[in-house]
């Protein structure tokens, strides 16, 4: 018994060190995707969103973060109460953001007053409180979600995609169409941990997970290719419910296209990533794998 316990524990610990080393390399790709939008000639004109590796590091890369977040908070929500839950993604995610966006507010309108004689509008203050960091509001909000259904409808299923669908009906103003994207992938984590799938799949023989695997790589690679400018969330964002301003609501179908290919690739992407980082992570050295998951 005593040595089964322990061989849980460290199972436990690799499978954690796993998602660690996961994360640290979506993070990464975050910082390489902005250092391609950011330092090069191309962030002038936009031409970035042309680059063939832009598009890929941002065809999965957030919904790549967004489901190891969901996966690992469904073992906060079976290990902590809804009050303690609802306090740590506060102090966790909500306080940095306030404390770090006052700091930088401050610098800026210290550096306007000085050097230009000017003050930063609060219509300003207010985007970069809503927009700065906003993959931690993402995962905060997806979180509360969450925990408002599994709270009072059970982990539902059919809660969670009603959910989603009135979201996508929502406009995409102030950055809820980044939340609206994120949802879906934070929602599949978590239900792919609540109901063990990862173990199912592993219990899968190994030529169906190697069939499975070059189906989806088939599918990522199809899609990467058929991904337009108009595919990123920056440009389309959300909001499948058109003419709202007018009184005439309509069905956008052509942002419904979008928003589903969308969704398709990044969990498609998002999961060959993770199959790569699980065959691959143990042999990239202790060290590194160590780095990768403190990056994470």
């Amino acid at each position: 018994m005593k040595k089964d316990s322990q061989s849980n524990i460290s199972h436990s610990r690799s499978r954690n060190l796993y998602l660690d080393v996961a994360k640290g390399i979506a993070i990464i790709l975050v910082v390489f995707g902005h250092n391609i939008q950011y330092g090069s000639f191309e962030c002038n004109n936009e031409d970035f969103f042309e680059n063939p590796l832009f598009i890929a590091i941002y065809s999965f890369h957030m919904p790549l973060f967004m489901l190891i977040s969901g996966y690992l908070f469904c073992h906060s929500i079976k290990s902590y109460s809804w009050s303690q839950n609802v306090k740590s993604r506060f102090t966790k995610l909500v306080l940095p953001i306030i404390i770090w966006n006052s700091i930088y507010l401050f610098i800026m309108d210290a550096h306007k007053n000085i050097w230009e004689g000017s003050d930063i509008p609060l219509g300003s203050q207010l985007v970069s409180y809503l927009g700065a960091i906003w993959f931690l509001w993402a995962i905060f909000w997806c979180s509360m979600a969450s925990l408002v259904v599994h709270r009072y409808f059970n982990d539902n299923i059919i809660a969670y995609v009603s959910l989603g669908l009135f979201a996508l009906l929502l406009p995409g103003v102030l950055g809820i169409s980044l939340y609206v994207y994120m949802y879906p992938y934070f929602v599949i984590g978590y239900l792919f941990n609540k109901y063990g799938l990862t173990n199912k799949i592993a219990s899968l023989g190994n030529k169906i997970r190697v069939i499975l695997s070059l189906l989806l790589f088939g599918a990522f690679v199809g899609l990467y290719m058929s991904y337009t400018k108009e595919d990123y969330i920056y440009i389309s964002g959300t909001g499948i419910i058109k003419n709202l301003k007018q009184l005439e609501p309509e069905l956008d179908l052509h942002q419904l296209s979008i928003d589903i290919f969308r969704y398709a690739i990044g969990l498609i992407g998002a999961i060959c990533a993770l199959i790569i980082i699980r065959v691959t992570y143990k042999h990239i050295g202790k060290n590194t794998s160590m780095l990768l998951g403190k990056i994470g």
